[in-house]
């Protein structure tokens, strides 16, 4: 399945900044109908995330419809 310019571009910017994540093409009919983003930060030194389990966890979430 080629991809049309426009998608590539949706997609290409929707991986554009994510260091830690996924990218999910939903797919309806035999076509791609969404393109959703989900974003993991990871907290390295969040005081927080050391005192509730005594290490470093991923511990937020953004997810986004680009299409």
């Amino acid at each position: 399945m080629a991809l049309p310019p426009t998608m590539l571009r949706e997609l290409e910017r929707a991986l554009r900044g994510l260091e830690y994540g996924s990218i999910q093409l939903v797919v309806h009919e035999a076509k791609v109908v969404r393109i959703e983003r989900v974003e993991r930060i990871r907290l390295t030194d969040s005081p927080e995330a050391l005192a509730s389990s005594g290490r470093p966890t991923a511990a937020a979430e953004e997810r986004r419809h680009v299409l």
